[in-house]
This record gives C-alpha cells, sequence and structure tokens, in this order.
C-alpha cells in the first residue's frame, strides 16, 4: 500500500474492522468463496470480493482518514489474492 503509510495502516484499520463486528465468521466466507469457484489456492477473487464486502462497513465507521480508507479500499480490490492472508 504505497502513499498512505502502507502496513502501518492496513493493519490497525483491519484490526479495527474486525473488532467492530465480531460475528464475523471466515469459515462462512470460505464456503460461499468455494461455492462461487475459488479453491482456495490461486483462484480467490470471489473471497476476496466477499471480505471487502463484508468489513467494508466496519472500516467505514472504525476509521479516522477518508483518503486512507479509499487507499485501502483499492489495494484489497486490486489484489485477488487478499482473501489468502
Amino acid at each position: 500500500m504505497r502513499g498512505c503509510g502502507g502496513w502501518r495502516r492496513l493493519y490497525p484499520a483491519l484490526d479495527r474492522a474486525l473488532q467492530a463486528c465480531p460475528g464475523h465468521r471466515c469459515e462462512a466466507l470460505i464456503a460461499q468463496a468455494l461455492h462461487m469457484g475459488d479453491e482456495g489456492h490461486n483462484r480467490n477473487r470471489a473471497g476476496t470480493s466477499l471480505f471487502l464486502r463484508a468489513i467494508g462497513p466496519a472500516l467505514a465507521r472504525t476509521n479516522r482518514d477518508n483518503e486512507v480508507l479509499a487507499r485501502i479500499i483499492e489495494f484489497i480490490d486490486r489484489n485477488d489474492h487478499f482473501f489468502l492472508n
């Protein structure tokens, strides 16, 4: 993530967002992604998209800087393998 502090801003933003939605279940996202054609190794576009949809509202509610938020969303959206992390 260039131009916005990289991982020093991404990790805290994701941490705050995940703590804000305690009912979040990765297993359900994985199962849905598998049904959408992901295979959990090289094809992860559906998993990344589902994750971004699930975490997006919490990212928006817990983020302090809209420019950083925009860059985080762009970074996740442009990295189909983000869900593997």
